[in-house]
């Protein structure tokens, strides 16, 4: 994969994530998007993130292995942000307990998600920048 398709493949994956974003929010609504937007995005795009990185870094010879750096933090992330959302609506009763917990919680999530974030978009960051670089040996 050369540097060039490399961007354009980002590029594609950047537009396809606000596409989806707006279109979900439209269809679903802010309400429910507030609760499985991000998640779903987040979800659906990933696996071709992790596609696009590994191909580049195999081009370039270089280890894969970092991907997983993003791909699982984010992944876990989106998956307890939808599966708490839905386990909540689903339960009926069952669920007040999960309501109680984040109540219990929210101030700690608080403070951990925008250092969540920017790890997580340094970490992105880092794995494009040596997607941009040149191969081992060249």
């Amino acid at each position: 994969m050369t540097r060039s398709s490399f961007l354009g493949r980002l590029g594609l994956i950047l537009a396809g994530a606000v596409i989806l974003a707006v279109v979900l929010r439209l269809v679903i609504g802010a309400r429910w998007f507030g609760f499985y937007g991000a998640a779903t995005v987040t979800l659906l795009l990933l696996p071709l993130l992790a596609l696009t990185l590994a191909a580049r870094y195999r081009a370039l010879g270089k280890a894969r292995w970092p991907v997983v750096l993003l791909i699982v933090p984010a992944g876990a992330m989106a998956l307890v942000q939808a599966g708490y959302w839905w386990a909540f609506f689903n339960l009926g009763p069952a669920g007040i307990p999960l309501g109680v917990i984040r109540v219990m919680t929210a101030d700690v999530l608080a403070l951990a998600r925008p250092a969540a974030t920017l790890g997580l978009a340094l970490v992105a960051l880092w794995l494009v920048a040596r997607g941009l670089g040149q191969a081992h040996g060249r």
